[in-house]
């Protein structure tokens, strides 16, 4: 019962979101970077805030032998990224009509997963001392295709893509890395890490997308 109530809270509040940004302020947002990514990233981190803390769960989190991974599970889940990232653009252009933005749109998106997943690569190295960590390749490869999910179709420059999808990885994963452990401590459970890796490319998503229209298509 408590899963259906959240199930449709979020459901209500998605929509007047949605309509908020898309009917009364004209958003352009074709990827869902604000009405999606963003409010997803919001809405769930905070009721799983809330929802730990009210229920003083943290120590039976701590303790439940469900939590962790191993080398099957990397595997499947590494699988899952890979099919996630080839059909991203399908994604960000599902609500583009002409042909030509939606071409413009699948190369942006590719090229700024390439962007994301390169910098994801770099940075999680850098950071764990030469070994890459399994967590960052399964969540930050994919950040590129958020951050540009809202402006695909109008990025007449295509390296423009490519170099926002890799400061988003590196931004990603190094927020991830820094600030995961200092969350938990206060509470906050998030087995996904949404905050992060769908969050923060929302929020950057969004000003990308503004700074796109008003500066004339970057083109």
């Amino acid at each position: 019962k408590f899963g259906a109530h959240v199930t449709c809270g979020s459901s209500i509040f998605s929509t007047l979101n949605y309509v908020l940004l898309r009917q009364k302020l004209k958003i352009i947002d074709v990827g869902g970077a604000l009405t999606v990514h963003l409010f997803g990233s919001i809405f769930g981190g905070m009721f799983s805030l809330v929802s730990f803390i009210v229920k003083n769960e943290r120590e039976r989190i701590a303790k439940s032998p469900h939590l962790g991974s191993n080398y099957n599970s990397n595997i499947f889940a590494l699988f899952g990224t890979l099919i996630l990232i080839a059909y991203w653009p399908s994604f960000n252009i599902s609500l583009i009509r002409d042909n030509e933005d939606k071409c413009r749109g699948v190369i942006n998106t590719y090229l700024a997963l390439l962007g994301s997943i390169s910098g994801t690569f770099c940075f999680s190295a850098l950071t764990n001392f030469g070994k890459l960590k399994i967590s960052n390749l399964l969540n930050s490869c994919f950040c590129g295709g958020i951050i540009v999910a809202g402006c695909c179709h109008i990025i007449d420059r295509f390296w423009v893509s490519i170099v926002l999808g890799f400061i988003c990885g590196e931004l990603t994963t190094f927020v991830c890395n820094s600030i995961s452990d200092i969350l938990k401590s206060i509470g906050y459970h998030d087995t996904s890490d949404i905050i992060y890796y769908h969050g923060i490319p929302g929020f950057l998503g969004g000003i990308i997308m503004v700074i796109a229209i008003v500066g004339g298509n970057w083109g």
